[in-house]
């Protein structure tokens, strides 16, 4: 038996669930199916609109129809399938090691951080992740890495007064470090989401101030992640009825990366569901006006 006591109750003995070709193996790869459903509709509703028996005999018109089909579903089951092998080599067989390696070597952090670490970010089992974290830091109680890992699942399991806790816990044991830490601006940036989410925007403003002042500081802080605080600030701006330091925020945020640009709410956000919308209705009415006239 372990020496750990915060080791989750029968973990070490409990199998791992056998893979199949689900709809989470697709997620969790990032296959979008719904993707080659929609170009599906935009090139291949017109393909078989114009492709009907006024251009060609009725069995070529039914031959072309069944071979299109056939040519989608190949791709949905192809996805299908590279999710599963993704699942497999990227998460299942990885989980199967690190619990291999902790039933022999059950006192070492290390392997209960990396196996929490991949239920956090590929599994998405937060309460695994959490209780591998916990039993990491029973092990190691000044390790500021594990707090912030856990509160990062905190966070993400909507658990925002853990997640304070914990990432103020990493904050200061991080403080504490005689070399400074690269990623200390992100325990400041999701303490600051947990805050907006409790209702204390203040504090979460000074956060995200905070890790910008931190990110800006180093020699060549990654733009983009400069952008998504400067729009998280932005946005807090915003909630508190501060229009002129959320514009100044955004425009921030746009000028580093302008991908940012799509994540104003009142433009892009609209305008592209609303597109989405309009296509599938259009791609729908091709469908049912080519049914209906293949029947009648």
């Amino acid at each position: 038996m372990s020496n750990n006591p915060y080791q989750p109750p029968g973990e070490r003995l409990l199998p791992l669930p056998t893979v199949r070709l689900s709809w989470r193996s697709m997620v969790q790869s990032r296959v979008a199916i719904g993707v080659i459903l929609f170009n599906f509709y935009v090139i291949g509703c017109p393909i078989i609109f114009f492709w009907t028996e006024s251009f060609l005999p009725p069995a070529a018109f039914f031959g072309g129809t069944i071979g299109v089909t056939a040519i989608v579903l190949s791709l949905v089951l192809l996805s299908f399938v590279v999710g599963w092998l993704f699942w497999r080599r990227y998460v299942l067989m990885p989980l199967r090691q690190v619990t291999a390696w902790i039933n022999d070597r059950p006192a070492e952090a290390e392997l209960y951080v990396q196996r929490g670490t991949l239920y956090l970010e590929r599994t998405k089992e937060l309460a695994r992740a959490i209780d591998d974290f916990t039993a990491a830091i029973a092990l190691e109680r000044e390790n500021w890495t594990i707090y912030a890992k856990r509160g990062e699942a905190y966070l993400k399991s909507h658990q925002h007064e853990s997640a304070i806790a914990d990432l103020t816990m990493a904050i200061v044991l991080a403080a504490e470090a005689e070399e400074p830490i690269a990623d200390e601006w992100k325990f400041y940036g999701w303490r600051a989401e947990a805050l907006r989410a409790t209702g204390e925007p203040a504090r979460a403003i000074a956060d995200v101030t905070e890790a910008i002042g931190l990110l800006e500081s180093r020699d060549s802080p990654p733009r983009n992640e400069l952008a998504r605080l400067y729009y998280q600030r932005a946005m807090l701006h915003g909630s508190i009825g501060d229009r002129t330091g959320a514009r100044t925020d955004f425009k921030r945020a746009h000028r580093l990366d302008s991908l940012f640009w799509d994540l104003e709410p009142r433009i892009w956000v609209q305008i592209w569901w609303g597109l989405f919308v309009v296509t599938a209705f259009i791609g729908a009415l091709v469908a049912l006006f080519l049914v209906a006239r293949w029947l009648w």
